[in-house]
C-alpha cells in the first residue's frame, strides 16, 4: 500500500528498477531463489534494493495518513520486513539454521516449534 497508493512513492519505486532489462528480471528470479537477499541486480544486492523500497513504502504510508485509534500511521506494519532487510536474514534462512542445528535434521520439528 505504501507504494501503490502514493504517487510519489510509486514514482520513486519505478526509479529503482526502470533501467533493469528483461534479462535482469529473469536472472534475478533465479538468483533470489538461490541466494535470497544476497542476490544482485544492476550492481546492487537485493537487500539494498529492499531497504530502499521499504523506505519508500514507509514514506508512502506516512503520506497516506491513515491513522489508527492511537493516531499511529500504517508504517509500523513494515517492521518485520524492515528487520529482514536490515539483518539480511530471511525467514527461510532462520528455518534452515534451526534445521541444521537445534533440530538436528528433523524437519518435523517445524510443526512442533511453530504450531499455533
Amino acid at each position: 500500500m505504501g507504494v501503490l497508493y502514493d504517487s510519489a512513492a510509486l514514482a520513486a519505486s519505478w526509479d529503482l528498477c526502470k533501467d533493469w532489462k528483461i534479462d535482469d528480471h529473469e536472472r534475478l528470479r533465479a538468483d533470489v531463489a538461490r541466494h535470497g537477499l544476497k542476490a544482485q541486480i544492476a550492481g546492487r544486492t537485493v537487500q539494498d534494493v529492499a531497504k530502499d523500497l521499504l523506505a519508500i513504502a514507509s514514506q508512502g504510508l506516512k503520506n497516506r495518513n491513515r491513522l489508527s485509534g492511537g493516531l499511529v500511521d500504517e508504517s509500523g506494519y513494515l517492521a518485520e520486513l524492515e528487520h529482514i532487510a536490515e539483518t539480511g536474514v530471511t525467514p527461510a534462512e532462520r528455518l534452515l539454521e534451526l534445521y541444521e542445528t537445534r533440530w538436528a535434521g528433523d524437519a518435523g520439528r517445524v510443526f512442533e516449534d511453530f504450531a499455533y
